[in-house]
């Protein structure tokens, strides 16, 4: 689990202080700090009683400043952060959450893969872009899945089509190895019982990212935000 550290003092991380990075912050009590800004190193800051920021490293440690406060946060960054920085920082900008930390994953009634398949998995419900890891199982997630339900999953590009059985007492299934993954190709599912229908596309992240902050930034980058806010709520959590 990573560190929580309420009131600024230092955050370390590996590297030479990056003149261009900084902190994200996530969650504003301020009246001219607003959530999605970056906090440049040794940027002076000041809170007065009442007011608190939460703030994002790019390595997805948080520090909480409270008020009152009057100085800067010193840290440590590598150079190479600015670019996820960025990504980060223009995805809080533009989502409505307000704090992070609310975006749980409920799931104790049911047996999930070792994996959250509310980031990770392709909810059959809804057409758009799923951003998958390349190292990891596909699976489909279908939380209302009965016993017996029956899905047709089509290749629509290629005209290739499966039925499958949903699996007893499982609200997830892997993906069929005799359909190939293909970013090209537009896949469809179809469950004609409950008039459900959806279209997707697949992108494999590429396999050098090395963490979860730069999986958020490349999946924000490429349309997948869906993904990329619910793994960044993810990080808020562990990191508390």
């Amino acid at each position: 689990m990573r560190r929580l550290i309420v009131a600024v003092i230092l955050l370390l991380l590996n590297g030479p202080l990056g003149a261009e990075n900084g902190l994200v912050v996530i969650s504003s009590i301020h009246s001219t700090i607003e959530k999605g800004a970056i906090i440049k190193p040794t940027q002076t800051i000041k809170l007065q009683s009442g007011e608190s920021l939460k703030l994002l490293s790019s390595k997805g440690g948080i520090i909480v400043v409270q008020g009152p406060y009057s100085g800067a946060i010193v840290f440590e960054s590598n150079a190479s952060d600015s670019s996820v920085l960025k990504s980060v920082s223009e995805l809080v900008k533009n989502s409505n959450s307000t704090d992070f930390t609310l975006a749980t994953f409920r799931n104790s009634s049911v047996t999930s893969p070792t994996y959250r398949p509310d980031i990770w998995g392709i909810d059959i419900r809804k057409s758009g872009k799923y951003c998958l890891r390349p190292n990891l199982p596909i699976h489909l997630w279908w939380p209302q899945a009965l016993p017996g339900d029956l899905i047709t999953l089509t290749d629509t590009t290629n005209s290739l089509s499966i039925e499958m059985a949903w699996p007893d007492r499982k609200k997830y299934t892997a993906w069929p190895e005799i359909l190939s993954v293909d970013d090209r190709v537009i896949y469809s599912v179809r469950n004609t019982e409950v008039a459900l229908f959806s279209e997707f596309k697949i992108q494999l992240l590429p396999t050098g990212l090395k963490d979860d902050m730069e999986q958020i930034a490349w999946m924000s980058d490429h349309d997948c935000k869906k993904q990329a806010i619910r793994l960044l709520a993810s990080v808020v959590n562990e990191s508390q």
